[in-house]
């Protein structure tokens, strides 16, 4: 086999879950793509390789969808879950899908609702009255993150209404500066680190214990309150400062004062006076987790008359919903139907707690359950902490702010809580933010409604079938509401999974995004064709034998040396581009490597080890078609692992001989491709070897007589790759 096994080590590739909508589209194809090649590599490389799938199976859309169909949510669910999971076998990748789970399997979320308990004994959690985002259509609150910039809710794009309730945070704000602080330590983009940064918003500056009465009111009792002025602002009067209030602020109740509301404060002095100090603040928020719908982790609260809110015992988790079609609602704001229960704390009354929690708190721990999925005692073994932090993380930049940071804050909470030992904790070390798969979608030029591709006629310019007039045509991200989606199944299908994979990794580079072109992946197939074909012409030749044992490569010859240095290239930029992700680079010096084989010689040592080495190198990227192809060669079936990545010093790659120009006065003349490369350095061997070239005694003739010219003079360039005779 060609390449020394290294000492074990770990790696950790991880994919962002997907959400089991129904189907995969070409975007959850291009990211596990991504994955399984570094996962692959990675096993070559003889390292031991955790590359799990799960499922984050909560959520609004199954439960709409439930709704919808008259279906309980977990069946709607499963069943999703069972189609998606025949789509990712057919991509080829390979997970570990003994630890597989899903978000919403009581044995996952009774640890999310453990980790809601931890944040409780901490004091990090805590229920208050709040003015909330309310979504009128999902019939639920949501985060600040999650309402656009225009007010409308990100998912359902209804216009958001601010509505006042008693709702469940996560104090993430405790963890804001060091939040900010740890950044600079981690391998990310650096466009996600500014959007983390940005929406943190930290700053410094002076804060102020004023006495506050409205400017209408000056006979009205003054309440508190602490302004913070950051340092970069400043005021235009010594004595006096106007500040605006924020409509959720509790000092309007007091003042009596109606909602974006205006004051001015009164102070002789600041920080000399005793009433200001130095001190951070920032615009992050505390994570607003109650969500009022019922397919979700349900938060283990009960509310006692006497006693307040009383956490769930740890022996009674899980706590669950009965999710059944009837049942699966949109709860309206306030709603207090719960089932009855007992106190935990004084066995009186209670009522179990309706809301359930934001599932951004289920996905934001999940990398940790991944590395022991099966732990029926505590959320993961410590001695998983070795497998810490992930290597490599591939998700999209639409995850920079909520995800990536609420699972950073809770990352964060688990080192300091003694659950996990994580440098700074922070999860993932490296970030590969992929850019999204774009595809051309159809609008209706009366509507703007999207159009499915049957209600459009493509034989010419774009055309509405119901009407005739030209659709609107645009390059969009590919989703179901857009109708611009493109199943892998059929593609693979007719292309092949190995092909569909090269596309969607030589097309743009991982960071970028990629619009869907399935024209264009016969390049690809072509390709796949002609590294067959090598196979073909080796085995046929009749050198079986394990590679270990072929004798060796053949020297002297142009060909050797060229197919020598194109498997040198191949393997440094193919090795390269698995620590840079450039992909696009590997995958065309594999297709340079396979046009350099293409005059070899089959029955040749030499060519039989470049194919061997092109195998191994293109197997990330095309696993399917590799192993079929490496096991003929072998003779043998092989695995990932036997298919060991080549190293640098490999006995494949010792050039037998190398290239030499040769020039006469000066020019050139010829080019030597025999010069052995024992004598690369030894000037007076190069200059007899090319001296009694029988291409140099033509050069030196005499046109006239056929006699020899006498060179005057040999000069040997430095590197030993240029020699110029001078007559």
């Amino acid at each position: 086999m060609l390449g020394a096994q290294p000492a074990k080590a770990h790696a950790y590739i991880l994919a962002m879950f997907p959400y089991p909508s129904g189907s995969l589209h070409m975007g959850h194809a291009r990211v596990y793509s991504l994955s399984d090649v570094l996962a692959r590599f990675h096993r070559q490389s003889g390292r031991k390789v955790v590359h799990p799938i799960g499922w984050d199976a909560f959520g609004l859309p199954a439960e709409n969808a439930a709704i919808e169909r008259g279906l309980a949510p977990a069946a709607w669910t499963q069943s999703n879950i069972a189609h998606m999971r025949t789509q990712l076998a057919a991509l080829g990748a390979a997970f570990d899908w003994h630890r597989e789970l899903s978000t919403s399997d009581p044995a996952y979320f009774r640890w999310t609702q453990h980790l809601f308990l931890r944040l409780w004994r901490a004091g990090l959690v805590e229920r208050r009255e709040a003015l909330v985002n309310w979504d009128p259509v999902d019939g639920t609150v949501l985060a600040n993150e999650q309402v656009s910039p225009d007010g409308r809710a990100e998912r359902s794009g209804a216009r958001v209404e601010l509505r006042r309730l008693a709702q469940w945070f996560f104090k993430i704000t405790h963890y804001a500066e060091d939040l900010v602080g740890d950044l600079d330590a981690l391998d990310w983009p650096d466009s996600v680190k500014q959007q983390q940064l940005n929406w943190i918003g930290l700053q410094h500056g002076v804060a102020l214990d004023l006495a506050v009465a409205p400017h209408c009111e000056p006979a009205a009792a003054p309440a508190r309150v602490e302004v913070f002025v950051p340092d970069a602002a400043t005021s235009t009067e010594r004595h006096g400062l106007c500040i605006a209030v924020g409509p959720e602020h509790p000092i309007l109740a007091s003042l009596q004062r109606r909602i974006a509301a205006s004051v001015r404060i009164n102070t002789d002095a600041w920080l000399d006076g005793g009433v200001a100090r130095r001190a951070s603040s920032h615009r992050l928020r505390d994570w607003l987790v109650s969500r009022q719908r019922s397919w979700g982790t349900p938060i283990p609260i009960v509310h006692c008359d006497s006693c307040g809110p009383v956490p769930v015992p740890e022996d009674q988790l899980p706590v669950t919903h009965t999710w059944t079609a009837s049942s699966t609602h949109k709860a309206a704001p306030g709603d207090s139907d719960a089932a009855a229960c007992a106190c935990p704390k004084c066995n009186g009354a209670a009522r179990r707690e309706t809301d359930t929690m934001d599932t951004f708190v289920d996905s934001s721990w999940y990398w940790l359950r991944y590395l022991d999925p099966h732990n029926t005692s505590a959320m993961a073994s410590p001695s998983c902490s070795a497998q810490l932090p992930t290597d490599v993380y591939i998700g999209g930049i639409e995850h920079a702010i909520m995800h990536l940071l609420y699972a950073r804050f809770i990352a964060k909470f688990l080192a300091a809580d003694g659950v996990v030992a994580l440098e700074r904790g922070e999860p993932f070390a490296r970030l590969l933010a992929q850019g999204m798969v774009l595809g051309t979608a159809y609008r209706c030029p009366d509507t703007g409604k999207y159009l499915a591709p049957t209600d459009v006629d493509t034989s010419g310019e774009p055309r509405v079938v119901a009407t005739g007039k030209r659709a609107i045509v645009s390059v969009e991200k590919m989703s179901k509401s857009k109708h611009n989606g493109v199943d892998p199944m059929p593609v693979f299908e007719r292309h092949g999974v190995d092909a569909t994979r090269l596309y969607l990794l030589y097309r743009a580079a991982p960071q970028d995004e990629l619009v869907w072109d399935s024209a264009a992946i016969v390049g690809m197939e072509r390709f796949l064709a002609r590294v067959r074909t090598l196979v073909d012409g080796v085995c046929a030749a009749g050198s079986g034998g394990s590679i270990a044992s072929s004798p060796p490569a053949e020297s002297g010859t142009a060909s050797s040396a060229t197919l020598a240095k194109a498997m040198a290239d191949a393997r440094e930029q193919v090795t390269a581009a698995m620590t840079r992700f450039g992909f696009p680079v590997a995958v065309a010096s594999l297709i340079k490597l396979s046009h350099a084989l293409a005059d070899c010689p089959p029955h040749h040592a030499q060519t039989r080890r470049a194919v061997d080495l092109l195998l191994r190198l293109l197997h990330p990227f095309a696993p399917v078609v590799t192993l079929e192809l490496a096991g003929r060669l072998a003779g043998a079936p092989v695995t990932t692992e036997q298919l060991a990545w080549p190293s640098a010093a490999d006995a494949a790659f010792e050039v037998a001989v190398q290239i030499c120009v040769v020039q006469i006065n000066g020019k050139k003349a010829a080019v030597m491709e025999d010069v052995p490369a024992v004598i690369a350095h030894d000037h007076a061997a190069i200059q007899a070897h090319v001296l009694a070239s029988p291409v140099v005694a033509q050069l030196l003739a005499d046109p006239a007589t056929g006699a020899q010219l006498a060179p005057r003079r040999v000069v040997v360039a430095k590197t030993g790759k240029l020699v110029n005779i001078v007559v």
